[in-house]
């Protein structure tokens, strides 16, 4: 007999309930990921524009490199499957190709929301409410288990402290580039 983990579970309930025509809306306009260099990039000039730190900004963009290749890395080395593609539960808005295991999105989102949360707390605070949604939308879609993003979260905001913490390396680089 087959018993469901947690994650399992977890991830049936908040994909088959709080269904509504909104949330299938902004779960596809979230899964297509023009949105994602939208926050990106809006998260960018936020971090240049409130913060005279350019060394916070460069680590920004680094970190957010680093978790966008190290997740997409880890998706093919992990290789778990899609929950829609083993628990006949699950609703899904939409196929795909890649490997679950962590939500890209999930990462990206949480790095760009704390890379702006360290230079502007206000503003930070509503990056990190925006990606939870878009986690939670991740489940929603029935692409991803909670686990999944919940990981994702984690590998976003700890390589952003990862890459803060080598300041005085980037400083180094961005004087032999003159970016002073």
């Amino acid at each position: 007999m087959y018993s469901r983990s947690i994650d399992e579970i977890f991830t049936i309930f908040l994909n088959n309930n709080f269904r509504n025509p909104l949330f299938d809306f902004l779960s596809m306009l979230i899964d297509n990921f023009f949105f994602m260099p939208i926050f990106f990039f809006s998260a960018l000039y936020l971090i240049k524009k409130k913060s005279d730190d350019k060394i916070l900004f460069l680590s920004s963009l680094i970190s957010g490199c680093i978790v966008f290749i190290s997740s997409l890395l880890m998706k093919y080395v992990i290789n778990r499957e899609r929950p829609y593609e083993y628990l006949k539960e699950i609703i899904f808005l939409v196929a795909q190709e890649d490997p679950s295991f962590p939500s890209l999105h999930s990462a990206v989102s949480f790095a760009v929301a704390y890379s702006v949360y360290r230079c502007n707390k206000k503003a930070g605070i509503l990056f990190f409410a925006l990606s939870l949604f878009i986690s939670y939308s991740r489940v929603y879609a029935g692409v991803h288990f909670v686990s999944d993003v919940i990981f994702g979260a984690l590998i976003g905001v700890l390589s952003v402290n990862l890459i803060i913490s080598k300041k005085e390396k980037i400083l180094s680089w961005t004087r032999k580039l003159n970016l002073k």
